[in-house]
């Protein structure tokens, strides 16, 4: 069973000649989820996970999540420009507990979690809007700063990331020789992981599939970048185009897959 309660606020609020937009997100979720798996495949795991005879594998799992988003943001324009400026923080409070039991005897620590994951997110960006005649422009400028933490409670284990991170995106249209358009899309982006991707006590993920995410803290970045060359011509029906994307990913952790014969599946992480 899932119960969530969420309340969600936003208002403009006058400040001498501009308005300000206040927005505030409000969240608290629980989840309870039980597992029942009835499979001899199970048995291969044995010599890796230091278990003997696990056919009938029960899980509970417990999970928390506390969320907060609170912005503020204001627009100035001069000539053909508009510039919007927001500050912001986005906060996230998490618990994971869960418990397997073979024949419904409670297994050791090894497969079991107790975990906190903690996320403060407070940011400041800078919104540029330039509309021509024949040039759009919007470029965006946010200061991210990241201080998550993770702690297992059971094994007394704790890692901590805290980074500033400038993450900027672009994107334009210019349109000329009366039928042409030319786009362009630029961004960077980072994610020092989510809820759920790290934890160090085996889950039962599928009634098939055994694994832990025991790891340093994820650190992956994304460079996108597209471009677009368009001809429209109605007149004579002549339509067209021709695009280019480049993409690069960096992560600092792969997951491997071992696969048995019975079909079973145990995963983990690598950096």
């Amino acid at each position: 069973p899932t119960g969530a309660i969420s309340n969600s606020l936003s208002t403009i609020i006058p400040w001498k000649e501009k308005l300000v937009n206040v927005m505030s997100y409000l969240s608290y979720q629980k989840d309870r989820q039980k597992m029942t798996s009835l499979y001899s495949g199970f048995n291969d795991f044995n010599t890796i996970l230091n278990t003997s005879q696990l056919s009938r594998l029960d899980q509970k799992l417990s999970l928390t999540t506390f969320t907060a988003n609170h912005s503020a943001s204001v627009g100035f324009s001069y000539k053909k420009w508009t510039i919007t400026p927001e500050a912001g923080v986005n906060l996230s409070y998490n618990t994971m507990d869960s418990q397997m039991f073979n024949n419904q005897a409670l297994l050791g620590v090894d497969f079991q979690n107790d975990m906190k994951w903690n996320e403060v997110n407070p940011y400041v960006s800078a919104g540029l809007n330039y509309k021509g005649s024949a040039l759009n422009l919007n470029i965006g400028l946010p200061l991210n700063f990241y201080d998550i933490s993770y702690k297992d409670q059971i094994r007394d284990h704790s890692k901590k990331i805290s980074k500033t991170v400038f993450i900027p995106n672009l994107w334009a249209s210019y349109d000329f020789a009366s039928f042409f358009k030319l786009w362009g899309f630029a961004s960077m982006n980072y994610n020092f992981g989510d809820f759920g991707d790290l934890y160090e006590g085996n889950l039962l993920r599928n009634p098939r599939s055994i694994g832990n995410n025991e790891s340093i803290l994820p650190d992956n970045r994304s460079t996108n970048a597209s471009t677009r060359l368009e001809y429209r011509n109605p007149l004579n029906n002549l339509f067209f185009n021709i695009r280019y994307s480049y993409g690069q990913n960096k992560k600092n952790l792969i997951s491997r897959t071992q696969q048995f014969a019975s079909g079973a599946v145990i995963t983990d992480l690598y950096e």
